[in-house]
């Protein structure tokens, strides 16, 4: 092999670079670091701080083991080819445009939310997700996408709080909306809506599932609970539901718990068996 093909090869092999906020590394920030590594490579972040990044580029970008580096305000990952994301802390984060696999993996959502859209291949695993108090927003929106949800732990928003002089509780939000076309498998994970805010007259809880237009399927054990949140019924608020399904909506689901019941007017079916979520086959 000459020298001009080893430089090519070398040019083109992915490197991995550190991320640390205060100590020696490559990059001080992952916003400077996606400015200058290449197609491919891979963040290691180091715990701290760091301010929000917006990646274009596919891209690896991974928290050491420890505590979680936390991300500020909203980041956004828009028309990369692939990402992976592992072992962040974010306040908000958006994915959108990726056509090939979009994996976060372990990683939080504080006083945010996590937004999937027009995404071709989706995997979210080991992902917590808590939306601000009293905000009433929803937890995680998936949008136009295609993809699982693994072993996720979500919670939609409390409603804002009203007045006892007359001003109405404002609505708890889902912990997860599915929307535009979306085609979205949630396994062994907790779905919880958001609190209904306290006023005058209450508001409503949040649903743990609200699918407006696409299909989910839901597959899990007893322990794997998808709820409404909490509501007074002494200041007429009212409950949500643990699936509410619109009109253009499907939901197929078994072996997860269902507190708050069903609601809606779309396609929502119990597999006449508990479902396995993961199939083995071989002498293995």
């Amino acid at each position: 092999m000459n020298l001009s093909v080893l430089l090519v090869l070398s040019l083109a092999a992915p490197s991995t670079w550190t991320v640390d906020d205060d100590g020696p590394a490559d990059f001080s920030s992952i916003r400077t670091a996606l400015f200058n590594v290449a197609p491919g490579d891979t963040l290691l972040v180091e715990p701290g701080t760091y301010g929000p990044f917006v990646a274009t580029q596919r891209v690896t970008i991974l928290g050491r083991f420890g505590p979680r580096p936390k991300i500020l305000d909203k980041s956004y990952v828009i028309g990369a080819p692939a990402v992976t994301i592992v072992g962040l802390e974010f306040e908000s984060l958006t994915v959108k445009d990726v056509v090939g696999r979009a994996l976060v993996d372990d990683c939080e959502i504080e006083d945010g939310d996590l937004v999937i859209d027009s995404c071709e291949r989706f995997l979210l695993s080991r992902i917590e997700v808590r939306t601000p108090a009293a905000a009433g927003g929803i937890g995680a929106d998936v949008v136009s996408s295609h993809g699982f949800m693994v072993l996720c732990d979500v919670e939609g928003g409390d409603g804002p709080g009203g007045s006892i002089f007359g001003t109405r509780g404002g609505d708890g939000g889902s912990a997860l909306r599915v929307r535009g076309g979306s085609e979205v498998t949630i396994v062994a994970s907790r779905l919880i809506g958001g609190k209904a805010g306290v006023g005058f007259v209450d508001g409503r809880a949040g649903d743990g599932l609200l699918v407006e237009g696409g299909t989910a399927v839901v597959r899990g054990a007893p322990h794997d609970v998808l709820d409404d949140g909490a509501y007074d019924t002494c200041c007429g608020g009212t409950p949500g539901f643990s699936i509410q399904a619109e009109s253009a909506a499907t939901v197929v689901w078994s072996g997860v718990s269902l507190p708050a019941g069903i609601g809606g007017t779309g396609a929502v079916t119990q597999a006449p068996a508990a479902e396995p979520y993961v199939y083995v086959t071989g002498d293995d």
